[in-house]
């Protein structure tokens, strides 16, 4: 079972994620999972491309390069999607065979907006308001920084119609834990799924 972990930028993906790593499933990281594109000679060289040599440190991509560049401009973003996008979807079916009798999940901002929900057996829509995740997002993400990106993902209401699974991390750690507890009772009805 495929089950994708969707939020948008600050909502706690990433920690309901290390709850269930801790809990003994398997979990992709979604950004890291794109960014092993483009490790490859191919997409590389369709990044030179695209985007020159000023994304560039050396030999490979500079992921801050290139994020404040297609960050800032929607049609940059979207040539970037055009390289990744179809890569990641290919790579999410071939994993998706080998998930049959095990719970696996994906953490991914954008699973929505790139179409990839026919891939997952759930999705699961991490929630909290504007002015905690920007508190949170802080400082990894300055205030400008945090408002590119996050005009790029679709409303938290959006996303939550195409979800099958609330998650309100608006709250302690213990109750966002218990949150995750019943969601994997819930997908699992009781039993054992990890890899």
């Amino acid at each position: 079972m495929l089950v994708g972990i969707t939020g948008n930028i600050g909502s706690g993906k990433s920690t309901v994620t290390n709850i269930l790593r801790l809990k003994g499933y398997k979990c992709i990281n979604g950004d890291l999972f794109a960014k092993g594109f483009l490790k490859r000679k191919e997409v590389k060289e369709r990044i030179k491309q695209v985007f020159g040599r000023e994304v560039f440190e050396g030999s490979e991509v500079s992921f801050k390069k290139l994020g404040e560049k297609v960050f800032k401009k929607s049609e940059e973003l979207k040539k970037l999607t055009s390289i990744t996008s179809p890569l990641v979807l290919e790579t999410l079916k071939k994993v998706k065979k080998f998930t049959e009798n095990k719970l696996v999940f994906f953490e991914g901002a954008v699973i929505v907006e790139q179409n990839w929900k026919e891939v997952f057996d759930a999705l699961v829509f991490v929630y909290a308001p504007l002015g905690v995740r920007l508190k949170r997002a802080y400082p990894k993400f300055r205030k400008k920084s945090f408002f590119e990106r996050e005009r790029h993902q679709f409303s938290c209401r959006k996303k939550l119609a195409f979800s099958d699974y609330l998650i309100c991390n608006t709250s302690h750690l213990l109750n966002l834990k218990e949150q995750v507890n019943l969601l994997v009772e819930n997908l699992t009805g009781g039993k054992d799924e990890k890899d």
